[in-house]
């Protein structure tokens, strides 16, 4: 049997969503797998934590560890609407020092297939593999004046396969914050950004199946993605790692066709439904507007994004919406 880690980094209020998640995962793990699961926690109640630790008592096939987090080391980092727990990941290097690799997966995830291949991937001279991201999101050649060659691998950070052992050796930590402090007031996706910027020759490309962000269900030209059509195919109809990034299944503004798996998982470890609030307009126009922002971003040509779209939204979170 096979041993493998996944790190997680969640607080009390995700808990529910990362029970979810985790069973979701042991529930399609291959036989020959055993891991260890990896749980960067603030504040996590002890309630909730038996929950977690309960979740698959019966499949012999894990382990869980909370490691409690110091919220000082990060407080100082900027968030706008995420949560400081974006940052707890830096840590693994440090905190697992005798770990070669390990999977991190952000909590709004469930894993509908075996996780397993994905550590038999070889990290070769790579620091991170992930799934790159769609085109029309460069902004940093924008926003940071970075000419690279590689701008379409620009990579979503919430899936990640990390070699522990090469971010010891090029003390990642001090080069992070050393780009986090050039670049603070410019940040969009504040770790994301430093990392595309820091690991630009260091980084490789998954399979987006293990990483199926929404962008999958709404593209109309799987040639914009930079992937094969094959590998878009095989994301879009067995991804094993779905991603709800923007808004999330317990929400009722949510439009992810396969949003039901969530609440089905969810289901099968006994928690309580989600009872959502009756829509009211503005619900509606949310739920919708996100669905046509999403197809408007998966679809249209980089450079017309970025003039037409991009740089204008950038502005009005700058000046209007995070100025107050």
């Amino acid at each position: 049997m096979k041993t493998f880690k996944v790190a997680f980094a969640s607080n009390d209020w995700y808990a529910e969503h990362l029970a979810v998640a985790i069973y979701s995962l042991l529930k399609n793990l291959s036989e020959n797998y055993f891991v260890e699961v990896i749980v960067l926690d603030w504040w996590i109640s002890e309630k909730n934590k038996k929950i977690i630790g309960d979740v698959c008592k019966k499949t012999q096939k894990w382990k869980v560890e909370f490691i409690i987090m110091d919220r000082k080391k990060f407080e100082n980092l900027p968030t706008t609407w995420l949560s400081q727990e974006i940052y707890y990941r830096l840590d693994l290097p440090e905190i697992l020092t005798n770990d070669k690799k390990i999977i991190y997966l952000d909590v709004d995830i469930v894993v509908n297939g075996n996780i397993g291949e994905l550590i038999e991937t070889e990290l070769w001279d790579d620091v991170i593999w992930a799934v790159r991201e769609i085109t029309t999101v460069n902004y940093y050649t924008d926003d940071y004046n970075l000419k690279s060659k590689n701008w379409w691998l620009f990579f979503n950070s919430w899936v990640l396969l990390m070699d522990l052992e090469k971010m010891r050796k090029m003390n990642f930590k001090k080069i992070f914050y050393k780009w986090m402090n050039e670049f603070i007031k410019k940040l969009t996706f504040h770790d994301q950004d430093i990392l595309n910027i820091i690991l630009e020759n260091k980084r490789n490309s998954l399979h987006p199946k293990f990483n199926a962000l929404p962008f999958l269900r709404t593209t109309k030209n799987w040639k914009i993605l930079w992937y094969s059509k094959k590998e878009f195919d095989e994301a879009k109809n067995n991804p094993i790692v779905i991603h709800y990034a923007s808004k999330k299944p317990w929400n009722n503004t949510c439009s992810h066709p396969l949003e039901y798996l969530y609440h089905q998982y969810r289901k099968e470890i006994w928690l309580k439904p989600i009872i959502k609030k009756k829509h009211t307009f503005k619900s509606l126009f949310e739920k919708y507007f996100s669905w046509f922002w999403q197809v408007l971003i998966s679809n249209i040509p980089n450079k017309i994004f970025r003039v037409l779209i991009y740089k204008p939204h950038k502005w009005f979170l700058k000046n209007i919406k995070y100025s107050n």
